[in-house]
């Protein structure tokens, strides 16, 4: 799955709804946020 978000003013993304539901994340989950060359990986915390 590829989907392209924006940067909010307050430096937020939103998550699209079929990764959310890919990953199984609700409201209140926390992700792991790796900065890795010149990418930004998010991924759910254990």
């Amino acid at each position: 799955m590829n989907s392209t978000v924006k940067l909010s003013s307050k430096y937020q993304v939103v998550i699209p709804q079929a990764a959310r539901e890919a990953l199984g994340l609700e409201v209140g989950d926390e992700l792991l946020v790796l900065c890795k060359s010149d990418r930004v990986v998010m991924m759910p915390k254990p």
